[in-house]
């Protein structure tokens, strides 16, 4: 039991910290991309 609850701490804990910090970075890089493409349609307008 003791070995079970030392895998959930050190193996499952860090993989759930992992994906969290993945998805919100995926959220921010979405949020950034849809930003900068809206840019080019004002780059083409202007020229």
């Amino acid at each position: 039991m003791q070995r079970k609850t030392a895998f959930i701490r050190w193996v499952v804990v860090p993989a759930c910290l992992l994906w969290g910090v993945v998805e919100v970075f995926a959220l921010l890089r979405a949020r950034i991309w849809s930003a900068t493409a809206a840019r080019p349609l004002f780059d083409t307008k202007l020229r």
